[in-house]
C-alpha cells in the first residue's frame, strides 16, 4: 500500500481530498494503524481519523490483536521490530 505524500500545509479540497481519503481507507482496512498512517504525510491523528470517519470505515477497538503470530508479523512489518526492548 502507499500512504500519500502530502505537504503538511496543503489544503486538501475536492478530488484531491477524496483521493487521499480513499488511500487512507484502503490502508486502514488492510490493517495499518492510524498512528502509522499519520507518520508519512505529517498530518495529525485527528485529521486522519476524520478522513477515515468520512470514508465510512469501521474503527477497530484500541489495542487490537496483539498476541497471535499474525499480529506479531503485522507489528514487525509496520515498525521493523518485534515489539521487544
Amino acid at each position: 500500500m502507499h500512504t500519500p505524500v502530502i505537504d503538511p500545509k496543503e489544503r486538501l479540497l475536492g478530488g484531491r481530498r477524496i483521493s487521499v481519503r480513499g488511500n487512507f481507507k484502503r490502508e486502514y482496512d488492510s490493517g495499518t494503524p492510524i498512528r502509522v498512517l499519520v507518520e508519512k504525510p505529517g498530518r495529525s491523528y485527528e485529521f486522519v481519523h476524520k478522513l477515515l470517519e468520512k470514508a465510512g470505515v469501521t474503527f477497530r477497538g484500541r489495542g487490537g490483536d496483539t498476541r497471535s503470530p499474525e499480529a506479531r508479523k503485522r507489528r514487525t512489518a509496520w515498525t521493523g521490530t518485534h515489539g521487544t526492548k
